[in-house]
């Protein structure tokens, strides 16, 4: 070789040469045909903006039979390139990755036309609702019961879902909306039908702003009471510390003063606390966390993250989300199917665990690396601020011991995303400090070339254009962070990173780089977040163990002060499979 040669700027230029040679693969036929099929979906977009636009009566407008057949012809003309696109004979990945985009889209064009088709201007229809149900998959239960698993904001009911021969099983939960006036109003309407003596008490409350009331103290902090102490001296303890928490900050003293020696004044309190704790951990959860608009789905917004991963070429790493119509009992219910996955968890660690005792050696595998950058590419993209540790299923083989090792990841509970407008601060990692993203998730970013790809595979989902907008902008700003850093790596040696920049790596460059120099070039990085893993399950594991006691002790004084008989223990669960439902066709 001679002196003086330069290897980075050679390995430089062939890199390009790959590529081209990638891209020469494509025809132009395809790349003619992608275009037009984008072009369509434009177009399709542009007839159907107004049908999702509210009217001022809060109804989206029913279809006229022209617009119906201007819609027909548009999803028509976006499904007559599809055949064409599949079988075209390109081999780059430019050409894999298009076809991979029409693959996902190409489903929800014929459910969408094929709704569409079945329908007729006489029968007043709006296009959203058409699209709703026909996207959804109705699965009837019959009259059995499904166990059900509590989450962070609602619960989710174990089911199995009959998929031909096989079994399914995931999570169904209800359709959920950020409501929270109306949540507010309707549990005081509730409170007032109960407790009908405390009327007054209770419209004063509803006079109070929002926030305040949501921001209040209403922990009712049963653990502070002294088993020792009178009944009468336990009741005052507890009625004073929600006192000055609650009522008082909430200027409710004064009418709370006629009614404290009531006799059933403690469980009003504690039934009116225990609610208000829900809504006030939901109000700063969706409100002030999130930021959602009133009207905003929660559910939903899993099924948008794992379709856009999807688009981004990553199907597999987010948990299958999608929406379904359950029947039970004749009685219809919509809401989201997510997939179960398996692994470990932090929230889910017991003592013991091999998780509690992994080292930085257990979590190093390069085959896991591109997964774990999309995951903060995929999560930035969609607004996801909430990636903690407990969202994310950790798979490892073998289970134990020195040679255990990280060969996979899932990411569940994806419902905290898509905000309006920008989205920063939580949980999210910006490029600045992501250290790298794969090379083909890059390339996936390149092949989504317009927002209209966006816009059809979330139309059913009740996003705002808002969210969609923000999500499209987070795709180019990202995408622009990685083209612009391409030149500053381009003399660096493989496996070099460095704070402030995004590396793009070739797939078969990830074994220059380990989990502990990104973590240490990038401290806010998920790769650094991970290798905490071993401790945050110790913690949670004793922060559990810790909590469970305090809650038995809550529990115990609170029966105590209610004069409700002592707990009994819970039976254990018999881990009996969950419920089979059958799929009976769509939502129409």
């Amino acid at each position: 070789m001679p002196q003086g040669f330069d290897v980075t700027e050679m390995r430089a230029h062939l890199d390009e040469y790959v590529k081209e040679i990638g891209d020469l693969l494509t025809t132009r036929e395809e790349l003619d045909r992608f275009a037009t099929f984008n072009s369509h979906l434009s177009v399709l977009n542009g007839y159907t903006k107004s049908a999702y636009q509210l009217q001022e009566n809060g109804s989206y407008p029913a279809l006229t039979e022209e617009e119906l057949q201007i819609i027909r012809e548009s999803y028509q003309a976006a499904l007559d390139e599809v055949s064409g696109l599949l079988a075209e004979p390109g081999q780059g990945p430019a050409a894999i990755r298009m076809r991979g985009i029409v693959r996902e889209l190409a489903p929800m064009l014929q459910n969408d036309l094929a709704a569409l088709q079945s329908v007729n201007a006489e029968v007043p229809t709006s296009l959203p609702e058409l699209v709703v149900k026909a996207r959804q998959t109705a699965v009837d239960l019959g009259s059995q019961v499904a166990p059900t698993v509590g989450g962070n904001t609602n619960s989710r009911q174990h089911i199995q879902v009959a998929q031909g021969e096989a079994l399914e099983s995931g999570f169904f939960t209800e359709t959920v909306t950020v409501d929270p006036q109306g949540d507010y109003r309707r549990f005081l309407d509730r409170m007032k039908e109960k407790y009908p003596d405390y009327r007054g008490f209770l419209d004063q409350m509803g006079r109070q702003s929002l926030e305040y009331a949501a921001a209040s103290g209403w922990n009712m902090p049963y653990e502070i009471v002294n088993p020792e102490d009178s009944p009468e001296a336990q009741r005052r303890t507890m009625i004073d510390r929600v006192w000055n928490s609650a009522l008082v900050p909430m200027d409710l003293e004064g009418h709370a003063a006629a009614m404290i020696n009531r006799p059933d004044f403690l469980p009003f309190l504690d039934e009116l606390c225990q609610g208000m704790r829900g809504f006030s951990r939901d109000y700063g959860n969706f409100k002030i966390t999130q930021g959602l608009e009133d009207g905003a789905n929660i559910d939903r917004r899993n099924i948008a993250m794992y379709r856009v991963a999807a688009l981004l070429g990553k199907k597999t790493l987010v948990a299958e989300a999608r929406p379904m119509l359950v029947i039970r009992n004749g009685q219809a219910v919509t809401g989201t199917f997510m997939e179960e996955v398996y692994g470990d968890n932090i929230i889910t660690a017991k003592e013991g665990d091999p998780l509690l005792s992994y080292t930085v050696k257990n979590f190093e595998n390069p085959a896991v690396m591109d997964d774990i950058a999309a995951m903060q590419a995929i999560d930035f993209i969609c607004g996801n601020r909430d990636r903690n540790l407990g969202n994310i299923m950790f798979r490892f083989q073998p289970k134990d011991g020195a040679n255990a090792r990280l060969t996979g990841i899932s990411l569940i509970d994806n419902d905290a995303s898509f905000p309006p407008g920008e989205a920063y601060g939580g949980l999210l990692v910006e490029p600045r400090d992501m250290g790298v993203v794969g090379e083909d998730f890059y390339n996936a970013m390149r092949r989504l070339t317009t927002i209209d790809q966006f816009r059809l595979s979330v139309a059913d989902l009740g996003l705002s254009e808002e969210e969609i907008q923000g999500a499209w902008n987070r795709k180019e700003a990202l995408q622009a962070k990685v083209e612009a850093d391409r030149a500053y790596f381009a003399d660096k040696p493989v496996g070099y990173t460095e704070a402030g920049h995004i590396r793009l790596v070739p797939e078969t460059q990830w074994r220059h780089y380990t989990m502990q120099k990104l973590a240490e070039s990038h401290p806010k990085s998920q790769f650094s977040t991970i290798l905490t893993v071993p401790k945050e399950a110790r913690s949670e594991v004793e922060a559990q163990r810790e909590e469970g006691q305090a809650k038995q002790l809550r529990e115990a004084n609170r029966r105590r002060l209610l004069g409700l008989p002592p707990v009994e223990a819970a039976p254990q669960a018999d881990n009996a499979a969950p419920p089979v439902g059958v799929i009976v066709g769509n939502g129409l």
